[in-house]
């Protein structure tokens, strides 16, 4: 999946089994492979013209080690009157759909950092409450 300029890549949500494999390449910073755990987080600043990002599964292989296989990745663009242009990347099933010895699901958060995109932060000018009072 291919993007263009800066943006944050967090982890939303991991289930996998066997292990999981980010991929970045063509990025100017963080080109690389990322193993993300459950439950930890993952913070990545991309910078690049044009980068890409892929993700792997890991399953056992018939020799007994570990082979990788590619997943297909699922998107979703929105934007946040807060966060700006946000892109959802979600792959494998989400959870209650399938269980199986290799049932994986991975939820990327992508946030554009791109100047002219992201919003400033500046509070509501619209926001007329009174401190202290609901």
């Amino acid at each position: 999946m291919e993007f263009f300029g800066p943006w944050e890549i967090q982890l939303g949500e991991l289930i996998d089994l066997w292990g999981t494999k980010l991929t970045l390449a063509g990025t100017d910073n963080a080109d690389g492979e990322y193993f993300p755990v459950s439950g930890q987080p993952l913070d990545v600043a991309v910078t690049g013209s044009a980068w890409t990002i892929s993700v792997q599964m890991a399953r056992p292989d018939d020799d007994g080690g570990q082979a990788w296989d590619p997943r297909e990745l699922r998107r979703s663009t929105r934007f946040d009157r807060m966060t700006g242009l946000v892109v959802d990347i979600e792959s494998g099933l989400p959870q209650g759909d399938v269980v199986g010895p290799l049932y994986f699901y991975m939820h990327l958060v992508c946030v554009c950092r791109a100047p002219g995109v992201a919003p400033d932060p500046v509070p509501n000018p619209y926001d007329f409450t009174l401190p202290g009072r609901t």
